[in-house]
């Protein structure tokens, strides 16, 4: 499933990553039970307009989940502030159920835009540009 998230200010830090992801995994594991949750971010800034911002892919059981309308409520619910600013825009066809090797790799060209260096690099240098988790994957 891909999704971005907005920030009202720009930040020398992600750690808003760190406690978006934990607030996020304790809902879907707790609603869906699911055991691993894989994923990835990359953090990026295009000058004043668009500002700092972060595109995400999960990585989830699609046993356990078929569609990302309840999901796409919990990224909100986990990210948005009563104050504003924090922001998450809507993706069209946000996710993918992979159940053949043609939709793996639609999936997996659809994640490739994280790895475009565009918007990348505008960071303090301990600050990463993204993060990915490693899953492992069962036949």
């Amino acid at each position: 499933m891909r999704f971005d998230l907005h920030l009202p200010t720009e930040f020398n830090h992600n750690k808003q990553m760190t406690l978006f992801r934990k607030r996020l995994f304790q809902k879907l594991k707790r609603e869906y039970g699911f055991k691993q949750i894989g994923f990835c971010w990359a953090r990026e800034y295009h000058g004043k307009g668009k500002g700092q911002h972060y595109h995400w892919v999960l990585f989830l059981d699609g046993g356990l989940i078929r569609h990302s309308s309840r999901i796409n409520d919990m990224v909100r619910q986990a990210w948005e502030r009563p104050t504003g600013g924090y922001h998450v825009p809507t993706i069209k066809n946000p996710f993918y159920f992979v159940d053949s090797e043609e939709t793996a790799q639609a999936a997996i060209y659809r994640a490739s835009y994280l790895a475009k260096t565009r918007g990348k690099g505008y960071r303090e240098k301990q600050t990463k540009d993204y993060q990915c988790s490693r899953l492992k994957l069962s036949k």
